[in-house]
C-alpha cells in the first residue's frame, strides 16, 4: 500500500514482526571475505636455476669485455 504525498510515494511502515527479523538479521550477519587462492608456487627446479644464472654470468662478462673494446678502439682512433 504506496501512498502519494508532496515527497512522491512514502512506503508503509515496517510490521512489528519485519522489523524482529531485520534486527536478527543485523546481529547475526558475518561478514566472509572472499577466499584467495592458497595454493603455493611449485618449487623451480635447482638445475634449472643454476643453468640461468650461469648463463647470465656469462652475459655480463660478454656484455663488459665488448664494451671496454669499443672503449678502446673509440680512445684509440681519438687519441684520447
Amino acid at each position: 500500500m504506496l501512498r502519494s504525498g508532496s515527497r512522491g510515494y512514502i512506503m508503509p511502515k515496517k510490521t512489528k514482526r519485519e522489523k524482529i527479523m531485520a534486527e536478527h538479521r543485523r546481529e547475526t550477519f558475518v561478514f566472509r571475505a572472499p577466499q584467495k587462492d592458497t595454493t603455493t608456487p611449485l618449487p623451480a627446479d635447482t638445475e634449472e636455476l643454476k643453468v640461468i644464472k650461469h648463463d647470465l654470468a656469462w652475459t655480463i662478462i660478454l656484455a663488459v669485455v665488448a664494451i671496454g673494446i669499443e672503449l678502446g678502439i673509440y680512445w684509440k682512433l681519438n687519441g684520447v
